[in-house]
């Protein structure tokens, strides 16, 4: 017998990729990527001239609107059809861009042996699930008013990145006055308790900037000091999971202030207005006053009441208005003090009975004075009892008859 040698001489066999790269990542955070994963050299390294897996190349990136890939230092860019090594290749890391959402995202790549023979192309694939973001809210900066004077608000509008045509609620709300809206309410916005403290809005982004593009701001009657516009957008939820940072378990929402001085502005005082009722022949208290809004706060211009002024008598048939002595008449027109005022007497004109009317107002200490106020007496009639009138007599003699003539009787 004889036997045959036979030598099967190495062939450089291409290395292999099995199943692909295929990794998820939530909105706005980073992923690593190990393209090294199922990537094989069935040679091992021991073909002629083969030293196993040499490089890996990236023959397609990500869509840019997408995210980009990065070396392990995160700032050093994945080149396409560019070699990298297998440590380099190992941790690679996919930066989604801002508040990109979606996939899969693809890409290509390859790998090669130390003869230079490549491997079949892999794809690779990245989804990135959407998160709720946090809405934003732009105001414009610290406002100014007087007292009792609307202010137009301005430059105030809300955003929500994710929130698309999808209803969201703004609240607007204020301690000290009432808010109402002076922009566009377009039909599908729903709006509650409008020209109120506290006006809620519900629709989209667009309309609700619509509506409040120019916001009233009125303080409440006579108040002055700092109040605060809180403007608060809650996206209800809108797209994606909820990270819980903000809103509750389930949505998120943001927040701003805006400060509002209210600057104090002097106000008139306010006349009271007077009745009393009296009988007919007896005098009458007169107690006129007022009060000042202020207080006698505002004290760089307004320390308080002043004067009081008569400004209209009753006519003299009816009686006259005195101070508290009863003979001194108050003259029409001349200012008095408050004291003065809250003491004057009316004195009726004998047997007089009826209406007296007459007007007075107030002036603070800066000069501003009230309006007008009315001042009211009634004197009621009484039963007066008659009187009889005699003559001044005559004389007769004893046992004389005397003729009267003459006689009158007058009852009064």
């Amino acid at each position: 017998s004889a036997s045959v040698a036979i030598t099967v001489s190495p062939v450089n066999d291409a290395p292999t990729i099995g199943t692909s790269v295929n990794v998820t990542t939530p909105e706005d955070t980073q992923v690593g990527i190990n393209l090294t994963t199922n990537a094989n050299d069935v040679d091992g390294g021991t073909g002629v001239g083969d030293a196993g897996i040499s490089t890996y190349t990236v023959q397609t990136l990500p869509s840019a609107t997408a995210g980009a890939l990065f070396l392990s230092d995160g700032t050093t860019a994945v080149v396409a059809g560019s070699a990298i090594t297998p440590a380099q290749a190992a941790s690679l890391i996919f930066k989604p861009a801002a508040n990109f959402s979606g996939g899969p995202i693809n890409f290509t790549y390859i790998t090669t042996d130390g003869d230079g023979a490549d491997s079949n192309v892999a794809t690779g694939a990245i989804t990135v699930t959407p998160v709720n973001d946090t809405p934003t809210i732009s105001v414009p900066g610290a406002q100014s008013v007087n007292e009792d004077t609307n202010l137009s608000i301005t430059g105030t509008s809300v955003a929500d990145i994710d929130s698309g045509t999808n209803d969201v609620t703004a609240t607007l709300s204020v301690t000290s006055g009432t808010l109402t809206l002076a922009g566009t309410v377009g039909a599908g916005l729903a709006v509650s308790n409008d020209g109120t403290s506290t006006v809620t809005l519900v629709g989209t982004t667009a309309e609700i900037n619509a509506a409040i593009a120019t916001i009233t701001y009125l303080g409440n009657a006579n108040f002055h000091g700092t109040d605060t516009l809180q403007v608060t957008i809650n996206d209800q939820g809108n797209a994606g999971a909820d990270p819980g940072l903000t809103g509750g378990i389930s949505n998120e929402q943001a927040s701003a202030l805006v400060g509002i001085t209210v600057n104090q502005v002097n106000d008139p005082p306010i006349a009271a207005v007077f009745n009393a009722t009296t009988p007919e022949n007896t005098t009458v208290t007169v107690s006129l006053s007022a009060t000042d809004p202020d207080g006698g706060t505002n004290t760089t211009t307004d320390a308080g009441l002043a004067t009081i002024t008569i400004t209209a008598l009753p006519p003299g048939s009816q009686g006259v208005l005195t101070f508290a002595d009863g003979t001194t008449p108050v003259v029409a027109g001349t200012a008095i003090t408050p004291a003065q005022a809250a003491d004057l007497r009316f004195v009726p004109v004998t047997n007089f009975n009826g209406t007296v009317n007459f007007t007075f107002n107030a002036t603070d200490t800066a000069g501003l004075d009230s309006a007008s106020a009315a001042g009211t007496v009634i004197v009621s009639s009484t039963n007066t009892a008659p009187s009889l009138d005699t003559n001044t007599g005559f004389s007769v003699n004893e046992g004389q008859p005397v003729t009267l003539s003459n006689i009158s009787l007058s009852v009064s």
